[in-house]
């Protein structure tokens, strides 16, 4: 996991993380964030990607974030989802 793409994790990107862990819905994270489904499963595909974990499964009707996804949680928050990028920062997932 040293080998993360720290230009991937955009502000939007981030965004797509944590609304995706709040309404445990894709679906609804999109609507929330006025994109289509697709694209925040994109944004999810890339993240699984970087991070080397599925970060979200499917539980029933809806999902489930992973034990990593809400690791990560604290740190993508205090980075302000919108201002990321930093390497001192982003340090904290490797």
């Amino acid at each position: 996991m040293s080998n993360i793409d720290h230009l991937n994790l955009g502000g939007n990107t981030l965004t797509t993380f944590l609304t995706v862990l709040e309404e445990t819905s894709v679906s609804r994270a999109a609507e929330r964030l006025g994109v289509t489904q697709s694209a925040v499963s994109h944004t999810l595909e890339k993240l699984r990607g970087i991070f080397d974990d599925p970060l979200f499964v499917r539980v029933g009707l809806g999902i489930e974030s992973t034990a990593r996804a809400r690791a990560l949680q604290g740190s993508v928050e205090s980075m302000g989802a919108g201002q990321a990028g930093t390497e001192e920062t982003c340090c904290v997932w490797r």
